[in-house]
């Protein structure tokens, strides 16, 4: 009797080992991996450059802080005259999505694949080593849920691409359609989409417009857009290729002419921060209307009391013309998660492995306990 008692407790510590020990390295994120970037060719003065950027996929995520710092050069590659290249340093706060910090520059990792700084000029980054953000990164730090938000026709026509703009689907007139960060929407002449995200806030997609969905908002390659969004702590993120705007709960216009390459902003209602052509920030207050283009910039006043009431008052019904139900996401079949990280669209499955092996080791630790409080008696 006394050996088979041993035994049990024995084949316990093992299965609580087993399950629990390994939950120490069960983090929100994968491992520290080593990242670098590299920019496109710059023309900078008669000077020809090539940026590089240095930092580690987890950031500031890892409590240690040994991951947080970034380094960075600037190559010269032709017309050099003895210019060696500057070297700057800053920090990333991890993630696929993560933000950058150097000296006055603040910038986004899009899904770990690419960033673009726009200073005095526009730098494009690429990721050399995308893969080191692949895996699950179980951070809060999204607008567009991981499992999308839906979208639908109120009028006209309209196409979206999962694979970056390369090949489109019509999108059907007869019901919702799930968007999810990656997909690029592109509308017809005399058409309308409407999303509406989980937290009531409205994005409309108007006539002959283009737009890609990001993790913290939208970038508009052409077009026109309405929003209407609910103030809550996280900052949407608007994107056009001259300019970056951060929302925190507003209604505005944004539209983008790549005819001329103008950038327009009409804000209607809270505050909208631009992003200046020198880097600058720029608090636009109701009745602002912000231009850019490549010329410089200006501010005008605008009458948006009229837009306004026609955009709000037609909110309720183009969703139901868009067959959009109160949650504003329909889809949460798994088959389709597993479908569009196929398509190449990262998506970060519920962490509910490490909840599991708590509960049963828990239980494992349990029936130790009792074991040895008999052998005592």
């Amino acid at each position: 009797m006394k050996i088979r008692r041993n035994l049990i407790t024995i084949i316990g510590l093992i299965l609580f080992f087993v399950f629990i020990w390994p939950i120490r390295y069960v983090h929100a994120y994968p491992p520290p991996q080593k990242v670098t970037a590299t920019s496109d060719t710059v023309q900078v003065w008669n000077f020809t450059l090539v940026y590089h950027l240095e930092f580690w996929n987890v950031g500031a995520l890892d409590p240690s802080g040994q991951y947080s710092q970034v380094s960075g050069r600037a190559e010269c590659t032709s017309n050099c005259n003895g210019y060696g290249g500057d070297e700057f340093t800053g920090t990333f706060s991890g993630g696929p999505n993560g933000e950058f910090i150097i000296g006055d520059l603040s910038f986004n990792l899009i899904r770990g694949t690419y960033t673009t700084v726009f200073d005095t000029l526009r730098v494009d980054f690429t990721v050399d080593n995308p893969e080191a953000f692949d895996g699950s990164w179980n951070i809060e730090t999204d607008f567009l849920p991981k499992q999308g938000v839906d979208g639908g026709l109120v009028k006209g026509t309209a196409q979206f691409s999962r694979n970056n703009g390369e090949t489109y689907e019509d999108i059907p007139s007869d019901g919702p359609i799930n968007i999810r960060e990656g997909d690029v929407i592109k509308t017809g002449p005399n058409s309308r989409f409407i999303i509406k995200y989980p937290d009531g806030s409205i994005l409309k997609i108007k006539s002959n417009t283009k737009v890609t969905m990001l993790f913290q908002g939208v970038q508009i390659v052409f077009g026109e857009t309405f929003f209407n969004l609910k103030k809550q702590g996280k900052t949407f993120q608007v994107e056009t290729y001259l300019t970056v705007a951060g929302v925190l709960g507003t209604s505005f216009g944004v539209s983008h002419l790549e005819e001329t390459n103008e950038t327009k902003f009409d804000v209607m209602e809270g505050s909208v921060e631009v992003t200046l052509p020198d880097n600058g920030k720029l608090p636009l207050s109701p009745g602002d209307r912000y231009t850019v283009n490549g010329d410089g910039y200006e501010v005008t006043e605008f009458n948006y009391t009229d837009v306004l009431k026609e955009e709000t008052e037609l909110i309720e019904t183009e969703l139901a013309q868009a067959e959009l139900n109160d949650n504003g996401n329909l889809n949460t079949d798994e088959s389709d998660t597993q479908g569009y990280k196929e398509n190449g669209t990262k998506t970060t499955p519920f962490r509910i492995t490490p909840t599991i092996l708590i509960f049963i080791g828990v239980l494992i630790f349990a029936v130790i306990v009792v074991i040895l409080l008999k052998r005592k008696k």
